[in-house]
């Protein structure tokens, strides 16, 4: 009996699954990519703002078949003695059990920690692997996100934001898409109205868009309500605002191929990987280059950077026109409860 396998008797599924290599290069070799695509496009890339209503900010962002849901939650707190012109952010990654073969029950995969260390890098200029920010380390705006704007009162009151990711489907890739997710649920996040008065008391406003409820006002429970003899000063909802735009894009390294936006058997069979990130402007603000059996030449990290300028144009576009569509639709619910 011969014990070698006759690999032109083998169907596609268990090809690609015993010589995985193989299986990609015979596609490679043709300038394609087994899901279609060119070596460097992207996948398809869906943004959802708005998707959920229990909260202030969230996004549901799908490129290929990784999904990524991102939520961003408010709360009146006190801001440090030490820092007391910023508020903070919490940034919380959570991996869901179904999302990736290496999940595994009572502690978190690598991959999870990578992406949380990476996105506090790039919100807040500083990296943390409990993925929390520090007011106090954070406050030089070296990141997208400026701490300062969440002040409300200095000393006395400010905005927490509790930025939660939940990845649903890691098929590669999953640090851009979580990027994009974050940035996308914050760009959609409004701080409710609220009003203060001379002594520092201040009364969050919460308006519930339910016609069996009506509008419902929610008191935050730190800070002492305003007394009826004050003179309350009303703060309207505003706008959470990025101060930059960024955006990133990893490249796989396979043979002399860079292939762009890896799929999760791409990323398997790719000697190593670079992770792009880069603003509106075009200004690089990270590389992250993990280890691998290849280090990626000087021309590989030019072409990665060039792709990167592409993907940030077309994500942008979708951004935008995804905020648009949300405001718009915001704008006809209101609308429809005027004239209720």
């Amino acid at each position: 009996m011969n014990g070698s396998l006759d690999v032109h008797n083998l169907d596609a599924d268990a090809f690609r699954k015993l010589y995985p290599e193989q299986y990609f290069q015979r596609f490679l070799d043709d300038g394609i990519r087994p899901d279609g695509r060119t070596i460097g496009r992207s996948r398809a890339t869906t943004i959802g703002v708005g998707t959920i209503s229990s909260v202030e900010g969230s996004a549901l962002v799908k490129q290929g078949d990784t999904t990524i849901l991102a939520g961003v939650r408010t709360s009146l707190s006190r801001p440090l003695d030490s820092h007391p012109d910023c508020g903070a952010l919490t940034i919380n990654v959570e991996l869901a059990p179904f999302s990736s073969a290496d999940w595994r029950p009572g502690r978190a995969p690598e991959l999870v920690s990578t992406v949380s260390e990476r996105l506090h890098q790039i919100l807040l200029g500083s990296s943390s692997r409990e993925g929390i920010s520090d007011p106090c380390s954070t406050s030089g705006s070296s990141g997208a996100f400026s701490l300062q704007q969440l002040c409300i009162a200095p000393g006395k009151a400010c905005w927490s934001l509790l930025l939660d990711v939940y990845i649903l489907n890691a098929d590669g890739s999953v640090f851009d898409t979580v990027l994009l997710a974050a940035v996308a649920a914050i760009s959609g996040t409004q701080l409710p109205a609220i009003t203060t008065n001379s002594e520092g008391d201040v009364r969050r406003q919460h308006h519930k868009v339910s016609k069996q409820e009506g509008n419902r006002e929610i008191k935050d429970s730190l800070l002492t309500a305003t007394g009826p003899d004050q003179a309350l000063v009303q703060q309207p909802s505003r706008p959470v605002v990025l101060e930059r735009l960024p955006v990133s894009l990893t490249c796989g390294l396979y043979c002399s191929h860079v292939l762009v936006d890896p799929t999760s058997e791409e990323e398997a069979v790719s000697s190593s990987s670079v992770t792009v990130v880069l603003d509106q402007q075009g200004q690089l603000h990270g590389i992250f280059k993990p280890g691998g059996i290849k280090a990626a030449s000087n021309v590989e990290l030019l072409q990665c950077i060039e792709s990167a300028k592409l993907r940030h144009k077309e994500a942008s576009q979708l951004l935008q026109q995804s905020l648009q569509d949300w405001r718009d639709n915001a704008g006809n619910e209101d609308a429809a409860k005027m004239n209720y």
